[in-house]
């Protein structure tokens, strides 16, 4: 097993996304500034939020700011704000039907920056699943959101490539990861956030072909 990456390590795998989202926004920006002004201005929009993004995680590596807890919000809010400003133009781009499942509002003080950070990872992880699926068959990426037994339900699921049963353990692993391009930092990290600072749950099952689901499950 590779030992725990270090923080450069780890802040690099961070804006590692939102760079490529603000590369991808003004590429945008470039062919939508006259023809499209919905477009044009929904693509500031995302931009500005990755500016925000990369500034918050410049907080989360300033221990000043680590445990730092945020007023309540609503987690609903914050995750569809995640998936519109940050994978809005790579869904659209590849017609990856969206579909939310919320049974009621509900409101958390779980430090904001470090969930946005978690949800930022596996939905990330889900749409690469997705797109190496064969292009003629339907993508999906399912959130529900729920409150069972007083407990906080986030579960995400899609119907990508899925993960080999054997490997499972495996992804979890510093350093571990079936792509070049990626680091093996983002779902044992996010595991991290969940179990050791959240003090919850998160759970995680994959069938090959087939897709991936992923629950969180927090106290509230």
């Amino acid at each position: 097993m590779k030992k725990a990456p270090t923080e450069l390590e780890v802040f690099i795998h961070d804006i590692a996304s939102p760079l490529t989202n603000i590369g991808i926004s003004l590429e945008n920006m470039k062919s939508h500034i006259y023809t499209n002004p919905r477009k044009l201005e929904k693509t500031i929009v995302a931009t500005l939020d990755s500016l925000e993004y990369l500034h918050s995680i410049s907080r989360i590596h300033n221990s000043y700011f680590f445990d730092n807890k945020d007023t309540k919000y609503s987690v609903e809010e914050l995750i569809r704000k995640i998936v519109t400003n940050k994978f809005g133009f790579i869904i659209d781009q590849n017609k990856i039907l969206l579909l939310y499942d919320v049974q009621e509002e509900l409101t958390i003080n779980y430090d904001k920056l470090l969930l946005n950070r978690v949800i930022t990872n596996i939905i990330s992880n889900s749409i690469d699943a997705l797109l190496e699926k064969t292009p003629h068959k339907p993508k999906k990426i399912k959130i529900s959101i729920k409150n069972l037994q007083n407990k906080l339900v986030i579960t995400i699921l899609d119907n990508g490539i899925g993960v080999d049963n054997n490997l499972i353990k495996e992804i979890f692993n510093y350093g571990y990861s079936e792509k070049d391009s990626h680091f093996g930092i983002g779902l044992p990290v996010t595991k991290d956030i969940i179990e050791n600072r959240f003090g919850g749950v998160l759970k995680f099952q994959s069938l090959s072909g087939i897709g991936t689901l992923v629950k969180i499950i927090l106290p509230i």
